[in-house]
């Protein structure tokens, strides 16, 4: 009964470390637009001369972003999100 009861807390510890609680929602601001994520899982684009909004999902790295029109995915690692091109958005 003690071997399970210790194996059972060393898998409660692995476990734990494979849950990620960073918190991605806020606004991040690029050279050509704004984009806020809000903790509904919503989020919301401002350029220079138009807006739109949708839904974002977050897995592996990845952001997807979901709209009625388009859906496209970027990079989100620490406070920024970027495209392989190079273009940056820096988290205020």
């Amino acid at each position: 009964m003690r071997i399970l009861i210790i194996a059972l807390l060393l898998l409660l510890v692995m476990l734990s470390g494979c849950v990620t609680n960073t918190d991605y929602t806020g606004t991040y601001e690029g050279s050509k637009e704004t984009v806020t994520l809000f903790a509904d899982g919503t989020f919301s684009v401002q350029k220079t001369d138009e807006g739109y909004s949708g839904t974002y999902e977050i897995m592996d790295d990845k952001i997807y972003f979901k709209h009625p029109l388009v859906s496209y995915s970027l990079n989100i690692k620490d406070d920024t999100i970027y495209d392989d091109e190079g273009h940056i958005l820096y988290k205020q």
